[in-house]
């Protein structure tokens, strides 16, 4: 590999509510994680911040207005190899005060689906594999993560190292 990558800079949020988290079941012919589950988000645009893209990557996806004092932040991801370029993402919490969206839950996207926080890691729907490694941080609470890993042809983490700042 000696053709310097890409780095793709996206946002990934989770909103919560009571014991329930929204994810988005991506559509099929979608670009970066088809059939899978993952919270909301998408691409950091060019002149954008880590912020700006989550609160219009939440509105865009969601339909719901937030603003920054309403985004937690979780941690970082870094993927590398794998896609075809490495990924590099930031990732919010934000805790609704009801569970109703202002938009269609059948998105050009995909599917938006609330699932008990408990169940996420044992849902029937294929999940993108750092939410196998960083979910339970996100129940614990033992923010920020800091996730870099090696990914494989099959997009699944084959070597990884995960810190956080809290006491393990």
């Amino acid at each position: 590999m000696n053709a310097m990558r890409q780095t793709k800079l996206s946002v990934t949020l989770f909103l919560h509510y009571q014991d329930k988290y929204l994810f988005l079941h991506r559509s099929p012919d979608r670009d970066v994680d088809p059939n899978r589950l993952n919270g909301i988000g998408g691409k950091v645009e060019p002149g954008e911040d880590f912020v700006t893209a989550a609160i219009r990557e939440t509105q865009e996806e969601s339909g719901l207005q937030v603003n920054k004092q309403d985004l937690e932040f979780a941690g970082f991801t870094h993927l590398r190899e794998g896609y075809p370029d490495d990924w590099l993402a930031a990732f919010f919490i934000v805790h609704l005060q009801q569970p109703n969206l202002p938009i269609d839950p059948h998105t050009r996207e995909g599917d938006l689906i609330w699932i008990q926080q408990n169940e996420v890691l044992q849902t029937n729907y294929e999940l993108v594999d750092d939410l196998h490694y960083i979910w339970p941080l996100i129940l614990e609470k033992k923010l920020p993560f800091f996730l870099s890993a090696q990914v494989n042809d099959q997009e699944k983490i084959v070597d990884y190292s995960l810190k956080t700042l809290q006491s393990a």
